[in-house]
């Protein structure tokens, strides 16, 4: 909690001010996360000072709140183009990354619990906090704004793809919130960039990609695989069927579903939430694609 205070603080994310009359106060609250590597191992425990957005207005507090993120088609097109040409992924991590973005917006939030200065003062926020309506957004114009003064292209098809094209090499960055993956054909573009970003950002230069969004990501001189394995064991967890047996194919042939109405036996939401989940695992598993198909269609 103190490292995020300290953050904030170097990062001039707020002024102490008096509240004035008729403006609405945003709460805020600490939220804690673990970390873990995919082979569950804890890397870091993390605290993070949030603002509770939902207590904002529009028209006063924010107004347009919509940020793209990249496709999972665009992450795989890249991972597919690296690995037909021998290209080695980098991953780097924003620290801290909503709290780049300037806001256009007056919003005053109160003091966060364990640093509170003076009682009678509250924060009157320069820069976008997480939780706050609009803070995506702004952090990613800040990012494109930085990109595109780096001489790179935005991807037509994906606003989160940028290309950095020379006379002699092309850099190709995915940018997923404040993930950012970088894969080209020169070692020594990419090593530019990353200073680059460095020098703008406070960045974690992760190294080669190992672990994406529940991927598994493994690059050897054969060429880069993707597993969920991971995923797949929390996911057998979470819904109680650790001691199910395996079987060599996700879906019987002849096997018939049915509807089951409103029959107290089907928890519908953990249904949707089954379903949704197994979705996610066809990214690297296509032939449980016929099946989740199946069991889509009574969502």
């Amino acid at each position: 909690m103190e490292e995020e205070y300290i953050s904030l603080i170097e990062n001039q994310t707020w002024d102490l001010v008096h509240l004035p009359s008729g403006r609405k106060l945003v709460r805020c609250k600490w939220v804690y996360r673990t970390k873990s590597a995919a082979n569950g191992q804890i890397t870091r425990r993390k605290a993070r000072l949030v603002a509770k957005g939902f207590q904002q207005v529009h028209g006063i507090d924010y107004d347009e709140t919509f940020a793209p993120v990249a496709k999972m088609d665009s992450i795989r097109l890249t991972l597919a183009i690296a690995a037909a040409q021998r290209w080695e992924v980098h991953q780097m991590d924003v620290k801290n990354a909503f709290l780049h973005g300037d806001l256009s917006e007056e919003i005053y939030m109160e003091q966060p619990h364990g640093f509170i200065q003076d009682s009678s003062l509250v924060y009157r926020l320069k820069k976008s906090l997480y939780g706050l309506k609009q803070a995506s957004r702004a952090w990613y114009a800040k990012m494109d704004s930085f990109l595109l003064s780096q001489n790179f292209e935005r991807c037509k098809s994906d606003p989160n793809v940028y290309m950095l094209r020379t006379h002699d090499s092309l850099l190709i960055l995915v940018l997923y919130v404040d993930d950012l993956l970088i894969t080209g054909s020169s070692a020594s573009v990419i090593a530019t960039v990353k200073r680059a970003l460095h020098d703008r950002f406070l960045m974690m230069d992760m190294g080669p990609l190992q672990f994406f969004l529940g991927l598994e990501i493994s690059q050897d001189a054969t060429g880069i695989k993707l597993s969920q394995a991971k995923y797949a064991r929390d996911l057998l967890e979470r819904f109680r069927m650790t001691d199910c047996k395996p079987a060599p194919t996700p879906f019987l042939s002849g096997v018939r579903l049915e509807d089951g109405g409103d029959t107290p036996l089907v928890d519908s939401t953990l249904y949707r939430q089954l379903v949704g989940s197994l979705l996610y695992l066809t990214h690297s598993r296509p032939d449980l694609s016929y099946a989740v198909g199946a069991v889509s269609r009574y969502m």
